[in-house]
């Protein structure tokens, strides 16, 4: 399908080379036509010689001097052009990337749910067969609710300054919730451990709705990039006046050439076609998004587990 379609890095570069070529002719040539003048005045006496030469001298520093900055300006444009083009193609990856994921996180459990549908329509069976399949539907409408409220959630954050609307949260309470949230297929069986503050900290203020989104996003990338076999910490505490939730995975870790890239939106470590683990590419730059709304930051680093761990930093508001 795409075999005819014109490379357009191939394209540009030939059109540059034949660009910088033709700036180099025309040079040569007025170069050629300068010691044709001289010659002609030569044949036409002294006194047209000399008046040749002061015009000459009079002009070429000129010449060499718009020259010089046309030619700047050119390798400055066809450079420009050079990395517009490769961010554009970046952003054409990441989008089709995008596309191949949400069509996966989309379709999967609307085909969980119309299978557990079709199945309990023309099977007969037995009551703890149909709660099995009930409770798989009720996954797959939550995993869809989770994927959906993400996407929603990203046109919600982009641009946002900071919070709008403050209210006074537990952050056990609800880091706790995003566990149980998480609890389910395929993590049900997954060890999720909550270690609570050395010390109290009562009430906080923020969103709780989007730091929950947050929080649920950074632990269930924990769980998906981490072996089944090893257990995900979520701790939290107080540093000063800043309130600060870790999550520890002892998987592959993020390589630090990568840990920017991946806070962009809809960015993923490897290919989509080639990819096992499920997501959009939303979870870490919604988080990190959310946080920013609350004038915090979120840093990548290395875990005590070996794998990542991922920080989130909160000043509390007074």
């Amino acid at each position: 399908m795409h075999a005819n379609r014109p490379n357009p890095r191939r394209l540009f570069t030939i059109l540059a080379a034949y660009v910088i070529f033709q700036f180099g002719w025309w040079a040569s040539l007025l170069i050629r036509l300068r010691g044709e003048y001289r010659d002609l005045s030569t044949s036409l006496g002294v006194e047209a010689e000399d008046a040749a030469q002061n015009t000459y001298e009079r002009f070429q520093w000129m010449i060499a001097g718009e020259g010089t900055v046309f030619l700047a300006l050119l390798i400055w444009g066809l450079w420009s052009i050079w990395r517009i083009s490769d961010r554009e193609q970046a952003q054409a990856a990441r989008e089709r990337n995008f596309m191949l994921a949400v069509t996966h996180e989309l379709k999967t459990p609307i085909a969980v749910m119309r299978l557990a549908y079709e199945t309990l329509q023309r099977a007969k069976l037995s009551e703890d067969d149909r709660q099995q399949l009930l409770r798989e539907a009720q996954t797959a409408l939550g995993r869809l609710e989770t994927r959906i409220n993400a996407i929603l959630q990203s046109a919600r954050v982009h641009g946002n300054a900071a919070v709008k609307h403050y209210e006074a949260f537990d952050v056990e309470e609800v880091l706790a919730r995003c566990i149980r949230h998480l609890h389910v297929p395929p993590h049900a069986e997954r060890t999720i451990a909550l270690d609570p503050a050395g010390t109290p900290i009562g009430l906080v203020q923020g969103d709780v709705e989007a730091l929950e989104l947050a929080w649920t996003n950074l632990i269930e990338n924990a769980l998906k990039y981490s072996p089944s076999d090893a257990p995900v910490h979520v701790s939290y505490g107080l540093a000063g006046h800043v309130l600060e939730v870790h999550v520890d995975d002892a998987g592959g870790g993020i390589p630090a050439s990568e840990r920017r890239n991946v806070l962009k939106p809809f960015r993923r470590l490897g290919d989509e076609v080639n990819r096992s683990s499920e997501g959009t590419g939303l979870g870490l730059y919604l988080a990190q998004a959310i946080v920013g709304m609350h004038k915090g930051r979120l840093h990548i680093g290395t875990s005590p587990l070996g794998g990542t761990r991922i920080t989130t930093k909160i000043p509390l508001k007074p």
